[in-house]
């Protein structure tokens, strides 16, 4: 993970670094997805997360910056479709949900962009995307050839690896129906009211949203009290480096006169 590091640096020396999380993402996510084994079957599974990823990346800073009800349409077609994924097992629910996730962030950085001043630039973000996943294939290969072509075991096996599919029941696609009209929400509110990193509100949503009651209360308690832990934390030391600041301003002050 460490040499995927060499080409985000690059760009920062281009001043290209708008380009960053595309590729960051696209290397990530596709390592996540990697679900080990024979190499024919990993490359297949990896190649599938980078095109899907791709075509995302594509029609989500295409649309970011657009009509609101198109952003909204999309994000609960987009919602819906991966959570109907959860027919083909875990594994490739998960990467599903992984690239849910950066679908709704890609969304939302073309409006950030804007903000800072920056290009849109629909096509160098898909392509930052393609080659970053396609350097974390290129990387797996090259680790493959040298170690013998060996089988190569799930890089992180905390990570589900069930692939057997299975039937949707009526509770799967309600509760992949309701996920997506959440979405839809969180969407409608961050992107109607221009909010600031209008992606926050629908990941936190798809993050806390589990299949249980209860859980997804447990999720959205935790995620609460992080909240307020972490805003309490900011406050505290933005107010402590005031201080300080006016301290050293009336010191400096004081020495002078």
């Amino acid at each position: 993970m460490g040499g995927m590091l060499i080409p985000i640096v690059i760009l920062a020396l281009l001043g290209e670094s708008q380009y960053w999380l595309s590729m960051s993402f696209g290397v990530l996510f596709v390592a996540l997805c990697d679900p080990g084994g024979p190499y024919e079957v990993r490359v297949r599974g990896m190649a599938l997360v980078a095109a899907f990823g791709t075509a995302l990346t594509a029609l989500g800073f295409g649309l970011g910056d657009g009509a609101w009800g198109l952003v909204l349409v999309a994000a609960f077609g987009v919602t819906l479709a991966c959570g109907l994924v959860m027919k083909f097992g875990q594994h490739r629910m998960f990467a599903a949900l992984l690239l849910n996730i950066w679908f709704l962030i890609a969304l939302a950085l073309p409006i950030n962009y804007s903000l800072e001043g920056k290009p849109n630039n629909v096509g160098g973000q898909t392509l930052a995307w393609f080659i970053g996943s396609g350097a974390w294939i290129a990387l797996t290969l090259a680790v493959w050839l040298v170690r013998g072509r060996k089988s190569q075991p799930n890089w992180f096996p905390e990570f589900p690896n069930d692939r057997s599919t299975i039937v949707l029941t009526k509770p799967m696609v309600l509760f992949s129906l309701m996920r997506a009209v959440a979405i839809a929400i969180a969407v409608a509110i961050a992107f109607g009211l221009h909010l600031p990193n209008a992606d926050w509100m629908p990941v936190a949503t798809i993050v806390a949203m589990k299949s249980d009651l209860q859980q997804t209360a447990f999720v959205a308690e935790q995620r609460l009290a992080g909240a307020v832990v972490g805003a309490c934390v900011a406050t505290v030391a933005l107010l402590a480096l005031q201080n300080m600041a006016l301290l050293t301003y009336l010191w400096v002050d004081h020495a002078a006169t």
